[in-house]
């Protein structure tokens, strides 16, 4: 429990998730390391190892006790003084102390259990699994009462415990006073060296699996607090079976060297096993906490953990001698200093050099070695020997090879980007003509839709509403949208602050959307935990936008808290404007509230406004101008694509997008409590909404919000009709739905027209799917008589006349497509197949030039493109072409780039 109050507490204070875990775990358990080695020959010395385990743990909940309020009183000098890269090392090393008492807590509580020396090794077993079981109590206890409790009182909680375990073991020694099998002799058998050398292999290998599959686990599961704490719980439970499993048998076993490396090799081929059904796929959506998403992570994680568990009764077995506590301690130690090890060694240079599935069988591979040496050195001949270590290297290669094969390209998104970083994996995939950006397998941003829409409107609206903004700030860069749409007005600075490494190198897949903003000469990327910069970057902005983490992310409430918020509010020069995107996904009507009340509660002025399918937040210090016809007429023709795409053509439409002013928002907020670091409610509870379907009334309280705007400020009712009908229609009331849809219409709502058009055309997309040619092509005709130039519309009838050879049509039909979208890169690449089929090279190079314009990442339109250079006899350009591809191909060869090099070989 103590380990995950104080990862929360670090990250707060200014690292990331990723890097308070791994700074945390390196002060836990090195504190544990330390203890263990200098305390456990203090076990040895005392009369009372019982008693000296009671002080032990009194002394470890007085220290954890105080540990919270010295991190938060030290915080702000850390802050304001300390580089930022060592803000979250320097908070981790204030927990050392009560973690060396901690660390001699089993040598003592060994000491005092075992009576006679060869039982040393089943004592140790059974200790070390009823301790890690607590551990897992404590993740389950820590998971569901931190965001109702508060770190605070948890923590006080956990050493209120600790203490009462002193107690209790302070009386029991008063009955036993000389518990323990008796002091040992003065002189000290020298340790085996090579066992502690194996020792600490064992403890790389372990916890750098138990990063790197908790990676793997949250690309399947979802970036959930929930999904984190279960597979956290999952693999403290496999260690601690394998130690209660293995604890009688290592100490009765008459060949434990050869009986360890077994088990060691064992661990290695169950981890390699594990991995063919917990690799995700990289290219779509976390399934969440589905019961086929966790019985892959259990089935993946289980075995290694529980193979890796029975590992160190053995290890215990080897390394005892008579000075048992310091025996003890020293094997404890060199297992948790390589624990140590792998934890940093997992995030920092196994994720972003081999990514999670190659670092796991890594992992996999020190198990192995470590079995191939144990099985060497336990062999009675060395015939027997190479014998073992051949049949070793035999039972780990079949899986390893399964998960070193390159996966077959498919049906459905193909992935075009893929890293792997200590905060997050970041991929980007291909699905039909779109990119989605997928961060730790939520999807963040797309360069079509509602997610598209989204990202300009976050970067518009506030430099619409601001009087002279000249410096700009975006919070989290995503796909670069947000920040590419900043450039486009006459702004003198534009800033940009991204803690994942992995998601800034995805922006090039994103050009042109993004308009290369990073490359722009007024643009600053920071790479930077945004909590700490904005401490460090007071009064510097006149706009901040925040493009943040989804609500239910582990880590969330810390990006939508009071004190977050405060610190983003500092940010602003005198009259600056803040804008926030609220996602509305089945969140519930209370996390919501919450989100809202807290922003509001930070800026007292502002307004809150309808975006695209979700809410932006604007906010400030002070009075806000509304932006007048003026102001938008002057500003319009910076972002006129973004407003058409957004369905804005005037300022009146801008204007019906307002849903309420601050106090009309904070009047129509139920009563409740803001969002606070010390409780991350947030997180708990829209995660909790997402599992079990509790989320939903989130619509409901935004169309109350609406009607509230609209009494304020009498006007049209459209816009609280439109949401109405969105939220009927999430309930299954579609014909209800339907009709206030239609009375927005009529009231010349935009966003109404836009939202019943784009409904049919899927509907229509789908009768094309469905091969229902007929259907679909009288649908898309309806959809032009509304919207002569409907992309979609235009798109699906080309198709249909290719289906029917007529190529004049689809040809005819494109063109006025690439007319209306001049930027449409599907459109571009298909008219240069037609054109190509109609063997008109000139022009379809032409096309799929312009393709790869409007998509530089398209990899049909590079395929064809250099299918058509190498039959023009250019093998130059053909070449560069196939160099594309096989950067877009981060998994293996494509269908494309396998075309094109067969191509190439045979011409």
């Amino acid at each position: 429990m103590y380990q995950v109050v104080w990862t929360r507490e670090v990250a707060l204070l200014g690292g990331s998730q990723v890097e308070a875990i791994s700074l945390v775990l390196v002060a836990f358990f090195g504190g544990l390391a330390l203890g263990a080695y200098r305390l456990g020959t203090v076990a040895d010395a005392v009369a009372s190892p019982l008693r000296l385990y009671g002080g032990l743990e009194i002394g470890a909940g007085a220290l954890a006790a105080i540990s919270l309020p010295l991190l938060r009183e030290l915080g702000p000098a850390l802050l304001e003084l300390a580089p930022p890269a060592a803000i979250p090392a320097l908070a981790a090393a204030l927990l050392l102390p009560a973690t060396f008492l901690l660390g001699g807590t089993l040598p003592s509580l060994l000491r005092a259990d075992v009576r006679v020396l060869p039982e040393a090794a089943h004592r140790a077993g059974r200790i070390l699994a009823t301790n890690t079981a607590g551990s897992v109590v404590g993740v389950g206890i820590a998971a569901l009462s931190i965001p109702e409790l508060g770190l605070r009182t948890t923590l006080l909680t956990a050493a209120a415990c600790s203490a009462a375990v002193g107690v209790t073991a302070l009386l029991l020694a008063r009955s036993a006073p000389h518990s323990g099998f008796g002091a040992p002799s003065q002189a000290r058998e020298p340790l085996p060296r090579t066992v502690l050398a194996l020792a600490f292999g064992a403890g790389v290998a372990t916890l750098a699996f138990e990063v790197l599959a908790a990676r793997l686990a949250a690309l399947q599961l979802g970036s959930t607090l929930y999904a984190w704490a279960a597979v956290l719980a999952l693999f403290l439970a496999g260690l601690a079976a394998g130690n209660l499993a293995a604890a009688r048998r290592a100490a009765q076993s008459r060949r434990p060297e050869l009986e360890l490396g077994w088990i060691e090799v064992a661990a290695a081929t169950a981890v390699a096993a594990g991995l063919l059904v917990l690799a995700p796929s990289f290219a779509t959506p976390a399934r969440g906490l589905t019961v086929g998403a966790l019985a892959a992570v259990v089935a993946g994680t289980l075995p290694g953990a529980f193979l890796m568990g029975v590992a160190l009764p053995f290890f215990v077995r080897l390394a005892v001698r008579e000075h048992l506590g310091a025996s003890f301690g020293a094997v404890s130690a060199v297992n948790t200093a390589g624990g140590i090890a792998g934890a940093l060694l997992a995030p920092f240079a196994l994720l972003p050099a081999l990514g999670p599935l190659v670092g796991a069988l890594a992992c996999a591979g020190v198990n192995l070695s470590l079995g191939v040496v144990l099985l060497a050195r336990s062999a009675r001949s060395p015939a027997r020997g190479g014998f073992a270590v051949a049949a070793a290297a035999l039972c780990f290669a079949f899986p390893a090879s399964l998960n070193l094969s390159p996966p077959q390209p498919g049906q459905g998104p193909q992935l075009l980007y893929l890293r792997h970083g200590p905060q997050a994996t970041a991929a980007v995939a291909l699905v039909g003509a779109r990119r989605d950006l997928l961060v730790d397998g939520d999807p963040e941003a797309s360069t079509v839709g509602d997610a598209r829409r989204t990202e300009e409107l976050l970067a518009i609206l506030p430099l619409l509403l601001h009087p002279d903004p000249r410096s700009f700030l975006e919070v989290g860069l995503g796909s670069g949208i947000t920040l590419g749409t900043a450039t486009r007005f006459p702004l003198e600075r534009i800033d940009c602050v991204e803690i994942a490494r992995s998601v800034i190198g995805a922006a090039p897949l994103f050009v042109p959307d993004n308009r290369d903003a990073l490359r722009n000469e007024r643009v600053r990327l920071f790479h930077a935990d945004a909590r700490v910069f904005l401490v460090r970057h007071r009064a510097a902005y006149d706009v901040a936008v925040a493009n943040t983490l989804h609500p239910w992310s582990v880590g969330a409430t810390g990006l939508y808290s009071r004190e977050y918020f405060g610190r983003l509010a500092a940010a602003l020069r005198p009259g600056g404007i803040a804008a926030q995107w609220i996602p509305l996904e089945n969140i519930g009507a209370e996390s919501l509230a919450a989100m809202l009340r807290t922003f509001s509660d930070a800026f007292p002025e502002g307004a809150v406004w309808w975006g695209a399918g979700n809410l932006i937040l604007v906010g400030s210090q002070s009075p806000l101008p509304d932006v007048d016809e003026e102001r938008f007429e002057a500003r319009a023709p910076f972002v006129a694509d973004p407003l058409r795409r957004l369905g804005i053509a005037d300022f009146e439409e801008l204007g019906r997008r307002r849903l309420a002013s601050a106090a009309a928002l904070r009047a129509a907020l139920p009563p409740g409590e803001a969002l606070v670091d010390d409780r991350p409610l947030l997180e708990a509870r829209a995660a909790r909404g997402r599992v079990d379907g509790s989320g939903g009334g989130e619509l409901a309280l935004v169309t109350e919000i609406a009607r509230a705007g609209a009494r304020e400020s009498p006007r049209d009712g459209a816009l609280p009709l439109w949401i109405e009908s969105l939220a009927l229609r999430k309930r299954g009331e579609a014909e209800r739905a339907d009709g206030l849809e239609a009375l927005a219409e009529t009231a010349q709502l935009a966003l109404a027209r836009q939202a019943r058009l784009e409904r049919s055309l899927r509907a229509t997309g789908e009768l094309f799917d469905a091969g229902r040619t007929d259907a679909a092509r009288q649908g898309f005709h309806t959809a032009l008589e509304e919207d002569p130039d409907a992309a979609l519309a235009l798109l699906g009838l080309a198709r249909i006349a290719l289906l029917e050879g007529d190529l004049e049509k689809a040809q005819e039909t494109l063109e006025r497509l690439v007319v209306s979208h001049p930027r449409h890169a599907e459109g571009w690449n298909t008219l240069g197949m037609v054109r190509s089929r109609r063997h008109d090279d000139a022009a379809a190079a032409q096309a799929f030039a312009r393709a790869l314009e409007a998509n530089p990442s398209l990899p049909q339109a590079l395929a064809n493109a250099g299918l058509l250079a190498v039959r023009a006899g250019d093998r130059r350009r053909a070449e560069q072409m196939l160099a594309r591809l096989r950067e877009l191909s981060p998994l293996g060869r494509s269908a494309e780039e396998r075309a094109l090099a067969h191509a190439l070989d045979d011409g």
